[in-house]
């Protein structure tokens, strides 16, 4: 099995992966969205509150990360619907992985701490004490690697073992382009997805859609910021870091624009693209062209396989994370006074 990847450096844990939003239970009243505003209740998921407190939490330990990395602000209330969306999400998803009976023991998540802190060349202690000169807290670092690695066993107890990649694909994809192409070259990707509200868009929602991804487009192509607007607008996975897909190969991109990402000049945006999950915008950041060496055919294989399935992984998880949303009660109290 190949487990989607959660961790990446201790400084993307606490800021780029800093959404691991503390559970908070308690049964929604009629008279929730009248509390006083430090405890207001701003969502509730299947009948478990998010409060006020908790999203402006979450929301400094953005802000922080952004002005860190000097990314432009969206407007406020954008960026908070943004993040408010992305923790009724994580909600749903630790609901239901403790109904899966999916827990992180103490000996795994110390294990994993160490094994993070050793890929950054330091001790736990050390790491402790970076974070907390970051502001976050060792518990509260604690509770985001449990938080991540919950979701990860989830994910690929509910998405990752549906996923097959036969022999024939694999052979398909070594005589493709991208499973042809030696250059090494990699791209550095933004991305933004327009999303439909559901499932079963009808045809005025598909329209609305693609006149909002074509309006984005072009205010993009007019020099507008990319991930600004990214951290305002998109769905997907990575809205919050600023659309940030990273460098991959080309056999590493979604298979929605591999195609096209070669023919892009580094600043150049291109869209909207339309497949299942919705409308598609990507920006070409940046390009290299690394050292390469050469593979036996056995370690081609294996890439191509790993390549295939986290392909098929993004996609089901897109498409699986909306239907946990439609089939959950979710209530919005945040624009309520």
């Amino acid at each position: 099995m190949i487990y989607n990847r959660f961790t990446l450096s201790i400084v993307s844990l606490c800021f780029a992966s800093l959404f691991s939003f503390a559970s908070f239970s308690a049964a929604a009243t009629t008279n929730a969205k009248h509390l006083p505003v430090l405890d207001r209740i701003v969502a509730t998921v299947n009948r478990e509150a998010i409060t006020e407190s908790e999203l402006e939490n979450q929301a400094q330990l953005l802000l922080l990360r952004l002005k860190q990395s000097d990314t432009p602000l969206p407007p406020m209330t954008e960026l908070r619907q943004q993040l408010l969306e992305r923790m009724i999400l994580e909600k749903l998803q630790l609901q239901l992985a403790a109904t899966e009976g999916i827990e992180i023991d103490d000996a795994t998540l110390e294990q994993s701490m160490k094994e993070i802190a050793k890929r950054d060349g330091l001790t736990v202690h050390q790491m402790q004490q970076f974070l907390e000169e970051q502001g976050i807290t060792p518990a509260q670092f604690r509770q985001t690697i449990k938080t991540e690695m919950t979701l990860s066993r989830l994910q690929a107890k509910t998405v990752g073992q549906q996923i097959t990649v036969s022999k024939a694909e694999v052979e398909n994809f070594l005589h493709s382009p991208a499973g042809h192409d030696q250059s090494g070259a990699e791209y550095h990707l933004g991305h933004i997805l327009i999303s439909p509200p559901n499932e079963e868009p009808s045809k005025q929602d598909i329209q609305q859609l693609e006149n909002r991804a074509g309006d984005l487009a072009k205010e993009l192509k007019n020099g507008a910021n990319f991930s600004k607007l990214a951290i305002a607008k998109s769905a997907g996975q990575q809205a919050l870091t600023g659309g940030d897909l990273g460098w991959r190969k080309i056999g590493e991109i979604p298979s929605t624009f591999v195609k096209v990402v070669p023919t892009l000049k580094v600043g150049e945006v291109y869209g909207p693209i339309r497949d299942n999950s919705g409308f598609h915008i990507i920006k070409l950041l940046e390009k290299r062209n690394p050292e390469t060496q050469h593979a036996s055919a056995e370690t081609l294989r294996n890439k191509a396989t790993e390549i295939l399935y986290q392909r098929k992984f993004d996609e089901s998880l897109v498409s699986w994370l909306r239907h946990l949303r439609a089939d959950s009660k979710v209530e919005i109290y945040l624009n309520e006074t």
